[in-house]
């Protein structure tokens, strides 16, 4: 379910971002680091940009910005059971 700010299922502006990643091999989803760098399956992915989207959202809370944030975990495989679904 997305949040909306207004409680409304058609803000002027939806934020999205998706926090699946694709399958691989078990080692894989082990992070490691080489110098300022990190290594691992989605550690490069949507993970940052939806930390930065729920800081907007909490920035936007006090203003009249029509907007909304849907978060979904399809992104990967097509999206159809999440931003699909949700259009």
């Amino acid at each position: 379910m997305p949040l909306t700010k207004k409680g409304t299922k058609t803000p002027k502006v939806f934020l999205s971002g998706h926090y699946d990643v694709v399958e691989g091999k078990d080692d894989q989803f082990e992070p490691y680091r080489e110098g300022e760098w990190l290594f691992g399956r989605g550690a490069m992915d949507m993970k940052s940009g939806i930390a930065a989207l729920m800081y907007l959202m909490r920035d936007l809370a006090n203003t009249d910005h029509d907007v909304g944030l849907q978060l979904t975990p399809d992104e990967e495989v097509g999206g159809f059971d999440g931003v699909g679904y949700l259009l």
